[in-house]
């Protein structure tokens, strides 16, 4: 069910991070303006759903209803779409509608980020996955 999201959302991505390093080096060095690749943000998001599960006990990890994730920097979105996917993939597991899944994120997840352009770009992220997806959830919904 998980398809590649649309390459134009991918480049849209790639094309604001070579143009932040190139126009403005220092805005991204003062701005701390890092992108993370998305398997180290998948790396990462199912290393914190392993621990809410296993040390934390709560069998559903960040599907869990009482879990608030927050990216104190969210940049272009990429933690923020490993965490959308890493529900998908729960719910499916469970048999929980994944529609169901994805509203549930709605006031649970959350980024923070200081400049437009990579807010700009997280919201197409998002709003290009939640097509993929094929689900009824408006991507405003995720507090970014």
């Amino acid at each position: 069910m998980l398809e590649v999201l649309p390459t134009t959302v991918h480049h849209a991505t790639e094309v604001y991070e070579a143009f932040l390093a190139e126009f403005d080096p220092s805005l991204r060095a003062s701005r701390g303006f890092w992108c993370t690749p998305a398997p180290l943000a998948e790396h990462m998001v199912n290393t914190v759903d392993s621990v809410v599960r296993e040390q934390l006990g709560m069998s559903h990890g960040l599907l869990e209803p009482s879990v608030r994730i927050i990216d104190p920097a969210a940049g272009t979105g990429v933690f923020l779409e490993a965490v959308i996917r890493l529900v998908v993939r729960r719910a499916e597991v469970l048999g929980i509608p994944v529609e169901t899944a994805v509203r549930s994120l709605a006031g649970r997840l959350s980024g923070i980020e200081l400049m437009l352009a990579p807010v700009t770009v997280a919201r197409a992220r998002s709003a290009a996955l939640l097509r993929t997806l094929d689900v009824d959830v408006d991507p405003r919904a995720f507090d970014l």
